[in-house]
């Protein structure tokens, strides 16, 4: 009988009726026809009902025929070798038509949750173990060959990357190798690595073996396993596709952090201290024959081949020379100061006889200096008893080292853009900001401001350290590259804390006449209104209910006003009986968690959450200019330059999105509203998910969006994200769906999705040639070449001829003309006074 129903199943994937299992191998097949019961139905049995929530099973017809009714009228047919059903194994909504038999019927039957779990089990299988070393791998902050990968590479490493497991003694790879085939990325046990005999390093977890043959050309070290190891292998196919032109630039600065890590006077560094260190350094190639100096020497070391380098102190003494090897020693002299005058002239100098030239990291120059004292005087605070824990006030929050790097190089465009309110600024708006900065210098002692007071003035520390107080006690001492006082930009409240000059201070200031004038229109109210939310002390008690806004399967959104601020916010209710018995409290947690960590201009900005007896809360923004849906049924279809700032705004979001490996999976016009300027938000983030394993395999998200390999529940990322944003595009610009419409039921959905032809209306002209190239690149079937999910990600979909003309940092910026602004207030309900208004107590 088994090898009947093989005969049946290959017969329907064949003749494409069941497109879900048309890559599943011989092992998965025997599974699925394990699974299967044989189902008799007697005639005018309806073996599933319109409407119905109760379908689990699909069907393949074996004997007889049943008829498919719609609204109580006959369709169509289904005769033996037919399958029908299969939207179960998708998803769990209404059927879309009865199935009733005709006569006496036999079908073969499946559930469909269970036919997804074995077509993700396949992929686990043929991936599970390089799938969790990747993991391993990504979680661990000293693996910095993987860091930071965009959605594409993450992808290309979980599909492609291999483990190989070496006993004690074996060779993992031979010296002399050139342009090595392979990376390791040693995942367990150790690995010594020799010259002539001699062991020159060993290579602990996380580390890197065989870069030296991509920076050298030649692996001049021989790699041996030290006790059982196991590594994580990148073949050079596999590096050249993550990383294409940028692969040597990628291992070279996996080499520098993997060193500085090591040093002992910078092991307490956090990983962005090593990031903004690692920015500073100059990589030279060092030619034989050749003899280089640098002054202000501060730091360096080779990262392939040897070369001999010496130290010359102010006054000519030449010390004696050291010989700088990959993975050997680091030349880091103790007697260089801050300012460079007495830091000594490093001499470096390769034989003519060498056969190569070897590569070297230095660190030279004011800079370089400046930010190893900045982090030694962290350490000496961070340790000092007499400075309180950090604050979380705005006035006094401590800056990353990438706005010192800003300092220190005297970029004031580049330091305002790393203050958080400055950062959605565009650049001439930014520009105006820092010829504003005047410069300040102070005394120890002197108040810059006192608590209490109003201020007026914003303050970067370019040199010197201030020291923060609230109610007379020390909580914060800023540095180089810290600010303060932006919050007087924007508001006019008091001062929350004194600061006072520690030591000789050189302050760049900006007054509150130069930022307005710098500064205006919508992107001022945004600024504010953005500040304004950051409110954490705001609890339930202190919310007034004014009306309800909008309904949705688990309760209400409510519009609160805080009884002190005045603010308004959205106040989504959820019931926790229905959140139960839908099974959905860890998807709230989830969706809760997500929301927690964005903060991106066209994404609902989240506040807090709260939690009674019955319900839980998300507090979130208030956007008051309707649904998306709105704007596009006043506008009617959108022509290009519509088109183009709908589409750019929900781009920027998503690519938000994805470089936090969150794929957000129910894109659709409804998920989108608009505030009162018409700039778009993102809501609903109830089915995001973020990819924590290579890829995911629940079905999310509304039939007429879906991505192909969401339906065909062999895993998906990030990418499915894109699919949705072509259809969006196709319904803005054309007025309907490219795969079915909102009368078809979701099977014939899925099919047209996975096999029908792409068509647009005639009437679409020439002249919309870029948009429909656009179209096609997001609505391409195969997820790996689709726009946006290749190497270059989203740069190349912003670069697509179709928005040739459009200015996306005009877009962040809010300065660009919205091609729809709400005249008032618009909701999905009406108001609602009085039961509805009285919030659930605690």
């Amino acid at each position: 009988m088994a090898e009947v129903w093989i005969v049946m199943l290959r017969q329907a994937v064949a003749t494409r009726k069941l497109l879900y299992f048309k890559d599943v191998d011989q092992e998965t097949l025997q599974k699925l026809i394990a699974a299967m019961e044989v189902f008799r139905f007697p005639d005018g049995t309806q073996v599933s009902r319109q409407g119905s929530y109760r379908g689990s099973h699909f069907f393949i017809v074996s004997k007889g025929t049943l008829v498919v009714l719609r609204n109580g009228e006959t369709k169509s047919e289904i005769t033996k070798g037919a399958a029908f059903g299969e939207n179960v194994i998708l998803m769990s909504g209404a059927q879309d038509a009865t199935i009733q038999a005709k006569g006496e019927v036999e079908v073969y039957g499946m559930h469909g949750a269970r036919s997804r779990a074995l077509l993700a089990e396949q992929y686990q299988r043929e991936r599970g173990q390089a799938s969790s070393a990747v993991n391993e791998a990504l979680s661990c902050d000293s693996c910095w060959l993987l860091r930071k990968l965009t959605p594409y590479q993450m992808q290309c490493l979980f599909d492609k990357v291999n483990v190989l497991s070496f006993e004690n003694g074996a060779t993992i790879m031979e010296a002399g190798h050139k342009e090595t085939p392979d990376l390791h990325i040693v995942l367990q046990g150790q690995v010594s690595l020799t010259a002539g005999g001699q062991e020159v390093s060993v290579v602990e977890r996380m580390g890197v073996v065989g870069d030296g043959g991509l920076l050298c050309k030649e692996e001049a070290l021989k790699a041996v396993a030290c006790g059982a190891v196991q590594t994580l292998v990148l073949d050079r196919t596999l590096l050249e596709q993550m990383f294409g032109t940028n692969l040597e630039e990628t291992v070279i600065r996996s080499r520098i952090l993997d060193t500085l890590r090591q040093q002992e006077d910078l092991i307490h560094l956090r990983v962005d201290q090593l990031d903004g260190l690692a920015s500073l350094c100059e990589v030279i190639d060092l030619q034989p024959g050749s003899t280089i100096e640098r002054s202000s020497y501060r730091l360096g070391f080779s990262l392939a081949g040897q070369a001999e380098a010496a130290l010359v102190d102010r006054d000519g003494n030449v010390r004696p020379p050291v010989q700088l090897s990959a993975r050997g020693e680091v030349l880091y002299p103790e007697d260089a100061d801050l300012d460079g005058d007495r830091s000594p002239v490093l001499r470096l100098r390769l034989a003519t006889t060498a056969r190569q030239p070897v590569k070297l990291a230095l660190w030279s120059g004011r800079p370089v200096a400046g930010f190893l004292e900045v982090v030694r005087r962290k350490k000496r605070v961070s340790s000092s008893p007499d400075i309180s824990p950090m604050s979380t006030s705005s006035e006094n929050r401590a800056r990353s080292p990438s706005m010192r790097l800003a300092v220190l190089s005297d970029d004031k465009v580049g330091a305002l853009r790393k203050v958080v309110v400055f950062r959605t600024l565009a650049p001439d708006q930014l520009h105006r900001l820092a010829e504003a900065l005047e410069v300040k210098k102070m005394k120890p002692g002197q108040i810059v401001f006192n608590q209490g007071e109003k201020g007026q003035e914003f303050y970067i520390i370019h040199t010197g350290l201030l020291e923060v107080s609230i109610d007379g006690r020390k909580v914060r001492t800023l540095g180089m590259g810290d600010y303060v006082g932006e919050r007087a930009l924007l508001f006019d409240g008091p001062r929350t804390a004194t600061v006072k000059v520690v030591e000789d201070c050189e302050l760049w200031m900006m007054d509150l006449d130069d930022f307005n004038q710098a500064v205006q229109g919508p992107i001022l109210e945004y600024m504010k209104a953005r500040i304004g939310l950051q409110n954490t002390k705001i609890d339930l008690n202190s919310l007034t209910c004014l009306r309800v806004i909008g309904r949705g399967g688990f309760g209400v959104v409510k519009m609160v006003q805080s009884k002190t601020s005045d603010t308004r916010y959205a106040l989504k209710c959820v019931s926790k009986k229905q959140a139960v018995e839908q099974k959905q409290q860890k998807a709230l947690a989830h969706e809760r968690n997500i929301l927690a960590e964005l903060d991106h201009p066209f994404i609902i900005k989240f506040v807090r959450s709260f939690n009674s007896p019955r319900h839980v809360y998300f507090l979130t923004e208030l956007v008051t200019g309707g649904e998306l849906l709105d704007a596009l049924d006043a506008l009617g279809l959108l022509q290009a330059p519509q088109a183009q700032f709908y589409s750019a705004s929900i781009i920027l979001a998503l690519e938000f999105l994805h470089e936090r490996r969150i794929a957000y999976l129910d894109l659709k016009g409804e998920n989108c509203l608009i505030d009162q300027h018409g700039y778009l938000k993102i809501i609903d983030f109830g089915v995001a998910e973020r990819i924590t394993d290579g890829r995911i395999y629940a079905v999310k998200g509304t039939p007429l969006f879906m991505a192909p390999e969401v339906i065909l529940g062999k895993g998906y990322t990030t990418s499915a994200d894109l699919w949705s944003l072509g259809v969006c595009l196709f319904d803005f610009m054309v007025g309907s769906f490219p795969f079915g419409d909102d009368q078809a039921g979701n099977a014939e959905i899925f099919k047209a999705v996975l096999k029908a032809p792409l068509k647009f209306p005639k009437w679409l002209g020439v002249h919309e040639k870029d948009a429909k190239e656009l179209m096609k690149a997001l609505l391409c079937r195969d997820p790996a070449k689709r726009l946006g999910a290749g190497q270059r990600g989203y740069e190349e979909l912003k670069e697509h001829p179709f928005y040739s003309d459009f200015r996306w940092e005009g877009l962040l910026a809010r300065q660009l003309d919205p091609p729809f602004v709400p005249k008032g207030e618009t909701y999905a309900e009406d108001a609602e006074i009085g039961k509805a208004s009285e919030l659930p107590a605690f």
